[in-house]
């Protein structure tokens, strides 16, 4: 046997690397890839067949409707002449007319049959079924879609949801298939299916006499926003790169189908540069250190050779194209090979610059008139440098904060070598924030590296570490993107202030391709937050769509209960609430960085979907039983007041037939309903202080669905009380709970459930400036859209992904408030309310069994708050909580809208209000019944208003006469529920109606009160017009000779119809006047002064002789007045000429008043790229208590090097400024 020696080893070795590095286009001075290889806009969608050879494929896609927008994404990476058949779900062609109002204005089953059969006079190359069940095809329909591709139509089925006996299945079942057809998965990238399911699995080519039928047969059950592509089980894995490879698979599939393959296609991909020696070469005591060594040092090349394959030899010249991806990267690096392939090779070598690490290689080969095959390699390249045991000290940052990286490289033998580590952190809006770079000798070993952080603005920091065969210094993209790389993500804590209004997308669980593209329009058109399920995957996707997130951690929702009576799960399980807390603890532990420190308890809570007393297992009885011992103190009291003959507190149990509609007592069902609400709402405040425990200054709250239903079990105050945040569906009452119970600066605010909530689109431009007017911190939308089940016609988007004009209109109007005057509205103080309106909980269950009245205690809180808008009065719903301490100093009156229901807490406080100077206002007596429902006859309310009643009300239908029959105030009386047993003692009635009193004004002692004697009567509408009931003047005109109240604001119109507001900012003054959509043009005249200097703060105009100003308003149109002290000559701003990427921008901004000092004043600023909108992330608002502020902006270390412009909107007088500066890098 013959030896050769170590050093002969080393010399053939050396001779090898030398050949290799001197071989022709591997020179380092040589690489023409300077102007050959292009970097591609970041995220861009891979065109892998677009322009196709021998033009666009005719297609008919048919699936849901809300699936379609695979469609649009096809449609950008494959040239197509398409038409859609959208049907209404997967289980439907059409939408049921009796189970959807209105009806939309496409959609019926008929239209979806007669567009079929319009589309399938048209020859098409495929036909497309996806994602439904083909039982909803008429037979007709479906015999037609099988003689097309019986006579050379393709058909790509996809996601199909038949039975295996289904007409179509049967026929599939009994194609043969199809020998020798070409591979669906052959050349497609990886795409993370669910169950790393390999895609030779996947696909399959029958035939059906001239026409191919492919069937992609996907893993995991079918996507509810997809119907051509799946999605990962694990929504981390959507990213960018496995999405185009889905869509490669399908282009495939469709080109297989449509018989448009080429008959020359790419084989392979092989990565042909050298690698040294294999094993059986290397001498066995060689350690491994050096063999590596020998091998890095044999592929260390500035370009690494490939070779396409081809199945066979060309059969014409053809143009070879290659692309580097990586996953998870935004770069994308296209070269086009300058030598083409010829006619009869069989291969072909191309060069690209990369390093060590993973890729996706692409590769085209291009015909005259387009593609002609394209091909995706999965490429691991092996080298040096490389690291390993990547390790971060933290997982998640703060604002300021540094963050330690340790990894270990490998060493190398050859003592010339270097290596630079670099590490970067970009955050959620692809700024990079930190970088540091270390070098490395041959030797190795751990390298430690520091990333220093300040002024974090996103939620999300992406960390990407680099190793690089360089001394260290700058490296530019193309660089970092052909060396070895290793990311992580960190989330960062970043608490928010809500400054202005918020605009927030309630959705279900992101966990498709389809949810992250409509999250991007909707950030782009202003949403600002996602309330979502959390999860890593949700942390990402919001802040890769520069949303914020509200994770929703759990829900609290029974949609039906179990045997009619027991909820599942109970509020009062042990074993539930033991798990729950463990969860919450845990996924606030989860969500402690990335969220805004806000938490969500689930979407559209409630406490059962239907109306079934529940729950009444043992837990929820045992509780309830000794409730009841507490309220009523004796068993026979509780059978007296139930009907029923119980011997003992723990045989109680709850009556079947309770409630509405129901005979008998209503004290059971009052007992178990007030009993239920509370156990839902203190299970909400349990829940609360268990994320408490976790994160002291979480933010926690919960959406609700609409006050609809008792059943829900809402009792607002006291979830207003223990939630940080609420929102529920809109209605001008639950409008008013969130003006009067939700705490400023919060996200509690109302829900728009979809396009449906107003008839006319005006009320979406003015319901945000609603919000705003009332400083109401948040808007939510819920059905952004929809899904394959759902058909969701009113949705806020569109099927094929794009916004409705309805959401444009409302976003574009939140966005205007944003830009203008949001800041200061959310920012000054408003003149608290002397109104005060009791929210009567018992009254509101009274309402459900208690039929003398047709009106509700809602209908009557609704009515009453319409009446004191309409009058120009500010007011405020309290709780019992708040009516017990009430004080006639802080509330002057108090309104008491049907509290037919009071228990013996509330009418003490009652009493004592009016001894103590308040003013009473109700529309029946109230507390004629008790907590439980039981009829009461307490003197002492009856004396308060003056009033004898009988012991049992009487009502009546009557028509209302003022006493002054002569009075304007007679003509409008009307028709009311009067109690006709009500005989006015002390009081005096100042309207009767047949023989009753009505309208009774009584003084007790320091107080005053007014009763109606009927229930408020809601304000009616005729075109423009308002018909006030009578009773509405009647209130006002008491309420103005009130003493201790204060004038309400007057207009030149009355009475005005819209909302008058009036703030304060500092020493300025601020009005808003904003009218109603339904209004006609009125004129309003504010009580302006005519030395104030007073500032249009939507114009920047200068309003000339204030104190005569009348402003016209036109329906919907909005108003906001500042008034100062002295008049603004100059907003000043500062900036240097010259700012430095990633170093901070500072600012300087004055107001110069032409006399004395400016007062308080708030500040937009924005930074504007050249001919490019404001960048959203800069912005601040500022405030300058003596009219100077000093601000700096963080600059990222990517910003790109040019003129920019500073922006400053002065929000208090509406005037502007702008500054030019150049940003350069700091080599510059």
């Amino acid at each position: 046997m013959n030896f050769i020696s170590h050093e002969s080893y080393h010399l053939l070795w050396r001779c090898l690397i030398a050949a290799v590095l001197l071989g022709p286009g591997c020179a380092w001075g040589a690489s023409p890839f300077t102007k050959e290889f292009t970097e591609e806009s970041p995220k861009q969608a891979v065109a892998w067949a677009k322009p196709l050879a021998d033009g666009p494929l005719k297609v008919l896609f048919i699936a849901p409707r809300f699936t379609l927008g695979d469609v649009a994404e096809l449609e950008v990476r494959v040239d197509l002449e398409y038409e859609t058949a959208g049907l209404w779900t997967a289980t439907s062609l059409g939408y049921d007319p009796v189970a959807l109002t209105p009806l939309p204005e496409h959609g019926s089953p008929e239209e979806m049959l007669a567009r079929l059969d319009a589309l399938l006079d048209v020859r098409w190359h495929v036909i497309v079924l996806a994602n439904f069940n083909t039982r909803i095809l008429p037979d007709a329909v479906l015999s037609r879609i099988l003689d097309q591709v019986a006579g050379g139509t393709g058909l790509l089925t996809a996601h199909l949801h038949d039975a295996t006996d289904s007409r179509l299945m049967t026929v599939l079942q009994v194609l043969p298939q199809e020998e020798g057809a070409p591979s669906i998965a052959a050349g497609v990238g990886e795409c993370a299916f669910p169950g790393n399911a390999l895609l030779d699995t996947i696909g399959s080519v029958q035939l059906h006499e001239k026409g191919r039928v492919v069937t992609l047969d996907y893993p995991g059950d079918p996507p509810e926003n997809h119907c051509l592509i799946q999605v990962p089980s694990d929504p981390v894995d959507l990213d960018t790169a496995y999405e185009n490879n889905a869509y490669a698979l399908v282009i495939r599939a469709l080109c297989i189908a449509a018989r448009r393959t080429n008959e020359v296609r790419i084989l392979n991909v092989q990565d042909v540069a050298p690698s040294g020696p294999n094993d059986l070469e290397i001498p066995p005591d060689f350690y491994p250190e050096f063999v590596q060594s020998m091998r890095d040092s044999v592929v260390a090349q500035p370009s690494r050779p490939f070779r396409i394959l081809l199945n066979e030899p060309a059969d014409q010249r053809y143009t070879v194209q290659v692309q580097l991806r990586r996953k998870d990267s935004d770069t994308q690096i296209s070269y086009q090979d300058k030598t083409p392939l010829q006619r009869g090779d069989v291969a072909h070598l191309v060069e690209i610059p990369a390093g060590p690490g993973e890729y996706l290689l692409d590769a085209w080969l291009y015909t005259r008139s387009g593609v002609a095959d394209w091909f995706t390699a999965n490429v691991v390249i092996p080298g040096w440098p490389e690291f390993y045991d990547l390790y971060l000290e933290k997982k998640w940052l703060l604002p300021n904060d540094s963050l330690e990286i340790s990894l270990k490289v490998r060493p190398i033998v050859s003592p010339d070598r270097r290596a630079a580590v670099y590490a970067r952190a970009q955050d959620g809006f692809g700024r990079i924030v930190s970088s540091a770079v270390q070098g490395v000798d041959n030797s190795g070993g751990t390298v430690t590296l520091r990333l220093h952080f300040s002024d974090l603005l996103s939620s999300l920091i992406k960390v990407e570490v680099f190793a690089l065969d360089s001394e260290p210094r700058p490296f530019s993209e193309w660089e970092l993107h052909r060396a070895y790389r290793e990311l992580r993500y960190l989330s960062v804590r970043r608490p928010d202030r809500l400054e202005n209004l918020e605009l927030i997308a309630a959705t279900e669980e992101l966990r498709d391709y389809a949810a992250g593209h409509s999250l991007k329009a909707l950030s782009e058109a202003g949403v600002t937050a996602v309330h979502a399920p959390g999860g890593e995957a949700a942390i990402v996707v919001a802040a890769r769509n520069h949303l914020g997130l509200v994770p929703e951690l759990t829900r609290v929702a029974a949609e039906q209960a179990r045997d009619g009576v027991f909820r599942e799960p109970c509020l009062n399980s042990p074993d539930y609430r033991e798990r729950l807390d463990i969860e919450l603890r845990e996924k606030t532990v989860k969500h402690w960085a990335g969220s805004s420190t806000r938490y969500s308890l689930g979407n559209r809570n409630y406490l059962g979907g239907t109306e079934e007393n529940i729950c009444q297992c043992g837990y929820c009885m045992s509780v309830f039983q000794e409730t009841l011992r507490e309220d009523y103190g004796s068993i026979v009291d509780l059978n007296e007041a139930w009907g029923t003959q119980f011997g003992d507190w723990d045989f109680v149990e709850v009556p079947r037939d309770i409630g509405p509609g129901h005979g008998g007592s209503p004290s059971p069902w009052m007992d178990f309903r007030e009993f239920m609400t509370r156990q839902f709402t203190e299970f909400h405040h349990w829940a609360h202080d268990r994320i408490a425990v976790a994160d002291a200054e979480g933010k926690v709250g919960a959406r609700f669905a609409g006050d609809t239903s008792i059943y829900y079990g809402y009792d607002w105050p006291g979830l207003f009380q223990y939630l940080d945040f609420i929102s529920a569906d809109y209605s001008p009452l639950f409008f008013e709970k969130v003006h009067s119970y939700a705490t400023q600066g919060s996200l509690s605010g109302i829900t728009l459930r979809d396009t449906r909530c107003f008839e006319d689109g005006a009320w979406l431009s003015w319901l945000p400036w609603r919000l705003a007017l009332n400083q109401v911190g948040a808007l939510w939308l819920d059905t952004l859209w929809g899904n394959a089940h759902h058909a969701a016609p009113y949705a806020w988007m569109r099927p094929d992904g794009s916004l409705t004009p309805e959401f444009n209109l409302l976003a574009g109007t939140v966005c205007r408030i944003r830009d203008s005057v949001g800041p200061l509205l959310y920012a000054a103080e408003t003149r608290p309310p002397n109104i005060a309106v009791y929210d009567s909980p018992y009254s509101r269950y009274l309402s459900g069994v208690n039929d003398e009245y047709a009106d509700t205690c809602r209908q009557s809180q609704e009515a009453a708050a319409q009446l004191l808008r309409f009058a120009g009065f500010s007011f405020q719903f309290v709780s019992k909580t708040r009516l017990v301490a009430l004080d006639p100093a802080v509330f002057p009156v108090l309104v008491l809208p049907f509290c037919r229901a009071l228990d013996e807490d509330e009418r003490d406080a009652l009493r004592a209000y009016v001894k103590s100077g308040g003013a009473l206002i109700a529309d029946v007596i109230p507390g004629t019944f008790d907590s439980h429902g039981r009829r009461v006859s307490e003197q002492g309310i009856n004396d308060i208003f003056g009033i004898s009643p009988a012991d049992t009300a009487r009502v009546v239908q009557a028509v209302l006469e003022p006493v002054d029959a002569g009075s304007a105030t007679a003509k409008d009386a009307g028709w009311a529920s009067v109690d006709a047993s009500v005989v006015a003692g002390a009081g005096i009635a100042l309207a009767r109606a047949g023989e009753t009193a009505a309208w009774i004004v009584n003084r007790a002692g320091n107080g005053h009160t007014f009763l109606l004697n009927h229930p408020f009567r809601a304000v009616q509408r005729q075109g423009n017009r308002r018909i006030l009931p009578a009773e509405g003047k009647a209130v006002a005109v008491f309420l103005r000779d009130l003493p201790g109240m204060a004038d309400r604001l007057s207009t030149a119109s009355e009475p005005f119809l819209g909302s008058i507001c009036q703030y304060q900012f500092g020493d300025a003054r601020i009005y808003a006047v904003l009218a109603d959509v339904d209004a006609p043009k009125q004129k309003v005249r504010l009580p302006l002064q005519r030395d104030s200097f007073v500032y249009n703060a939507l114009t920047g105009e200068l309003i000339s002789r204030p104190h005569r100003h009348t402003f016209i308003m036109e329906p919907g149109n909005v108003e906001v007045v500042s008034c100062l002290s002295y008049e603004v000559e100059e907003l000043v701003l500062e900036v240097p000429k010259v700012a430095f990427v990633g170093q901070r921008l500072p600012l300087r901004i004055i107001v110069q008043p032409e006399k004395d000092r400016a007062g308080k004043h708030l500040f937009l600023v924005d930074l504007l790229p050249a001919n490019r909108p404001a960048l959203p992330w800069y912005r601040r608002s500022i405030p300058a208590a003596a009219g100077i502020a000093e601000v700096y902006l963080p600059l990222a270390m990517n910003e790109l090097p040019g003129w920019y412009t500073v922006r400053v909107h002065d929000s208090l007088t509406g005037l502007e400024t702008t500054a030019a500066l150049k940003i350069a890098s700091p080599t510059e």
